[in-house]
């Protein structure tokens, strides 16, 4: 996948709302957000939490 294409993911769910209005994408090993710093992770997170917790988001880093 592409930055490209993750760009255009995050634009449809602005439109769509899912994910927090595009606020952040999450796939293996990867979460992209759309705002940088703490408040953008932090905004993240919260919409992670409240579709299931993490569960299966972030993995063991062992």
């Amino acid at each position: 996948m592409t930055l490209l294409e993750i760009e255009r993911i995050m634009m449809h769910w602005a439109e769509s709302g899912e994910n927090r209005s595009g606020a952040y994408f999450q796939c293996s090993d990867l979460v992209i957000v759309r705002t940088g710093g703490i408040p953008g992770m932090v905004r993240a997170l919260e919409a992670v939490i409240e579709n299931g917790g993490l569960q299966g988001i972030l993995g063991d880093l062992n």
